[in-house]
């Protein structure tokens, strides 16, 4: 799988082989050219490895975006990891499977066509995900937990009070850490 999964991302992204991290700068240089081009995504290249942290990285893939088949050369740096997920996860995984981590977007879209019996979504941070005062639709029977969606997304949730049947209307009372509570929304 790791030749179909290489393919894949040669074809889909442009991803021509693993790039280690101490090349990275390099192919930004042979992509950008001049210093000054190169500058912005460099800073932010510097405080990712550095610091880390939400922030750290929304800023690198921000500007790692704007470069010219940019996400190749971050799936390029990810490339070991993604082989080996590709090769251990189509035969292990069921039911629910979530995205998580900047990085797995192509691997997610490659397992999809490897798996398409499971139901795929992205985990975003919750307070990116819904906001206090969100309205959305219980897409199962919240008992107290359950799914509901908040226009394109689907978030798992916590009923404030007792049983909320599918289908029903749904307020965002309360976001705690990871943890999304919602109330029926009264008509």
């Amino acid at each position: 799988m790791p030749d179909e999964l290489r393919l894949f991302l040669k074809e889909r992204f442009g991803v021509q082989g693993p790039l280690s991290p101490g090349r990275f700068e390099a192919e930004l240089a042979k992509r950008l050219g001049s210093p000054a081009r190169r500058a912005p995504l460099l800073k932010a290249w510097r405080a990712y490895l550095a610091q880390g942290g939400r922030e750290a990285v929304r800023s690198f893939y921000r500007e790692v975006l704007k470069v010219p088949k940019g996400e190749a050369l971050v799936y390029g740096m990810h490339l070991p990891h993604l082989e080996f997920y590709a090769k251990e996860l189509p035969p292990r995984v069921e039911g629910r499977v979530l995205e998580v981590g900047a990085f797995t977007g192509a691997l997610v879209g490659f397992l999809q066509r490897k798996r398409p019996d499971l139901e795929w979504h992205a985990l975003d941070g919750v307070e990116e995900a819904v906001e206090v005062g969100a309205v959305g639709t219980a897409l199962t029977d919240l008992r107290p937990g359950g799914v509901a969606r908040f226009g394109a997304k689907r978030v798992d949730v916590v009923a404030n009070r007792g049983f909320i049947p599918k289908g029903t209307p749904v307020r965002v009372v309360e976001v705690r850490g990871i943890t999304v509570v919602v109330e029926p929304l009264e008509e």
